[in-house]
């Protein structure tokens, strides 16, 4: 009787107070995903009037965060420690939704309050997003970048799909966008269309057919690129699905995007690993492991990296070394990476209907 009673007090603490205990519950690179939660009433609450005001202490002079601060979570004694280290401009960041999710979280702010200094936040976030642009469409990870790798143009992680799924929501005036003006929606309308056609360029082609994608491209280039000792250019499973959903999702598609979605269908059917599936087991040493087995009966998979020109699956391990049998990877390496993804049959369930819709 007593635990249903302490059930029934925490599901109240829940319903009226969602902040503390997500904030308990929770690491920092959640933020998006509980962002994503709040609305209605509780946007005129005291408690997301105070996590507001620690987003907006957090926005940086080029109109962007930096990544993962979890808002919600932050010791009032710690919060000017953490501003003062994230404060240098090379911190404006979209990895992770950084910046994306405080101009949504702002924007619903304002909608909810009126109050125009949410918006005059977001729309500077709005702009930053705008202005870091590469001239072939591409997003850099940070601007000004601190490092080569945060100059490239990611797909790891759905950071460009992020970006341009962001600025589809405000050419589509879906709220909580219905505020900006129309001069906000025609630059997002030319940075979409410039950034569709980054992708159609960086996609990767094998004796002139289009394949996949890397997880990073050259932001001059647009050539496939390694995004550190431990990832060579590859073609991708996991985050070329995410483009392709992208592409699908476009009203009206041209005859450059049909040839992309087409050529990355036929590749995720022909590089699909069969019959094998990911087992834990205890090894001789009694520590947990990861093997892959035969199983006529599992669902196919595909590989984190596949080499760009035969479309070979392979590893790497700790020194770099390349591996083309996941067993000769060490097992540090076998049970810290995901090397496997299921992601491209979503493109493949969805592929039927994207290709009967197109007939019609």
């Amino acid at each position: 009787m007593m635990k249903k009673y302490v059930l029934f007090l925490l599901l109240i603490a829940l319903f009226f107070c969602p902040m503390q205990l997500f904030a308990q519950y929770n690491g920092y690179k959640d933020w998006p995903n509980y962002e994503q939660q709040l609305s209605g009433r509780f946007l005129l609450t005291d408690e997301c009037a105070l996590l507001a005001e620690r987003v907006l202490d957090f926005q940086l002079s080029t109109g962007a965060w930096p990544k993962n601060i979890y808002y919600p979570q932050l010791e009032e004694d710690k919060v000017s420690a953490i501003r003062k280290a994230n404060s240098d401009d090379t911190f404006s960041s979209i990895e992770n939704k950084a910046t994306l999710t405080e101009i949504h979280f702002l924007s619903n702010m304002f909608m909810a309050t009126d109050q125009r200094r949410y918006r005059k936040a977001a729309e500077q976030g709005i702009e930053y997003v705008l202005r870091s642009q590469y001239p072939n469409g591409g997003w850099p990870l940070s601007s000004p970048a601190k490092e080569d790798k945060d100059a490239q143009i990611v797909f790891a992680g759905d950071a460009m799909v992020n970006v341009l799924l962001f600025l589809s929501d405000i050419i589509e005036k879906k709220e909580p966008y219905s505020y900006l003006s129309d001069d906000f929606r025609t630059r997002a309308q030319e940075a979409f269309t410039k950034g569709i056609a980054c992708i159609l360029n960086a996609q990767v082609r094998q004796n002139g057919k289009p394949t996949v994608w890397c997880a990073q491209h050259d932001h001059e280039t647009l050539a496939p690129c390694s995004g550190g000792a431990n990832e060579p250019p590859s073609l991708s499973g996991k985050e070329s699905s995410s483009v392709v959903l992208l592409l699908m999702g476009i009203q009206d598609p041209d005859a450059f995007v049909i040839e992309a979605i087409e050529g990355a269908v036929e590749w995720f059917k022909n590089t699909a690993i069969k019959g094998q599936k990911r087992e834990n087991y205890i090894n001789k040493q009694g520590k947990r492991d990861f093997r892959l087995v035969k199983d006529q009966h599992a669902a196919d998979i595909w590989s984190r990296f596949y080499t760009l020109d035969d479309n070979r699956p392979f590893y790497t391990d700790t020194d770099g070394e390349i591996k083309y049998s996941f067993e000769e990877l060490s097992r540090e390496r076998r049970t810290g990476v995901m090397w496997f993804s299921n992601e491209p049959a979503r493109v493949l369930r969805r592929y039927d209907r994207w290709k009967a819709k197109l007939q019609k």
